[in-house]
């Protein structure tokens, strides 16, 4: 005797109580989908956002992007130790896809030429419009205060938003902050023509040091700030111990690199 249709749905579980970016992870065809909410970090002042990134402790999948203009770029910050039969080595640009979550994390482990700045920038965008993309969400560290004025229990971390309430309770940082960064000022410029929200969680920091975080250029603070602030937010889960362990190597300076 035949099963009826609705007979056959019944031992199906209700999925009502999944919340709203667990979904099953789809690909576009012939090129990169990003998923619904998009975490990016970069070598930022301390290069803190790549590292707290790159500590996702998830199912997740890989997936590399060509960027033109970064065809050349060296890899910034390394593991401490080999990596695991069953993952990926670190690269420059590199995308992690939650497996089951609708979350992207879209990580740059290079220093940005800031002749290609604008490039990067209007990529991002234009692989978020494509995948429809519902938020962008952006880690960063600024010389916004000097570190030694806060006691470790305390740093600071703030969220300014772009078409968007913000998702914490974090004050936005002062008014009178200087960003010398020009990839995160060239995001915040298309920020003013783009529809899509965006959120932009900031910790004070230093010029990055050699070697693994640390308090000095406040690298090792920004990655605890940066992992709370996520976990409480979208309960991404990070394994901090290996952020913190991932070593940053200088591979030079010059007038066309970032930070000076």
């Amino acid at each position: 005797m035949m099963q009826s249709k609705r007979d056959r749905f019944k031992s199906l579980p209700d999925v009502e109580w999944l919340p709203p970016y667990f979904l099953t992870p789809r690909t576009a065809p012939g090129g990169i989908h990003l998923k619904k909410v998009v975490f990016l970090g970069y070598t930022d002042m301390a290069a803190a956002g790549s590292r707290a990134l790159f500590g996702l402790n998830m199912g997740k999948e890989y997936e590399a992007v060509d960027i033109r203009g970064l065809e050349a770029v060296e890899m910034v910050c390394h593991r401490s130790e080999p990596e695991e039969a069953t993952e990926r080595k670190l690269e420059p640009v590199q995308i992690l896809h939650c497996k089951y979550e609708e979350f992207t994390l879209l990580i740059f482990n290079c220093l940005i030429p800031a002749l290609v700045c604008h490039h990067v920038a209007d990529k991002i965008f234009s692989l978020c419009k494509e995948s429809k993309v519902e938020k962008l969400v952006i880690l960063t560290t600024q010389k916004i205060l000097q570190l030694d004025e806060f006691d470790d229990d305390v740093m600071p971390i703030y969220e300014n938003t772009f078409n968007s309430d913000p998702v914490s309770k974090h004050l936005p940082f002062p008014k009178d902050t200087k960003i010398v960064d020009p990839f995160l000022s060239s995001v915040i410029q298309m920020m003013q023509f783009e529809d899509l929200p965006c959120h932009i969680f900031t910790c004070p920091g230093h010029k990055a040091v050699p070697g693994p975080a640390n308090d000095y250029d406040g690298s090792l603070q920004a990655i605890e700030q940066f992992h709370a602030v996520l976990k409480k937010w979208s309960r991404l889960h990070f394994n901090e111990t290996f952020s913190k362990s991932l070593t940053y190597r200088d591979p030079g300076s010059g007038s066309e690199l970032m930070y000076m």
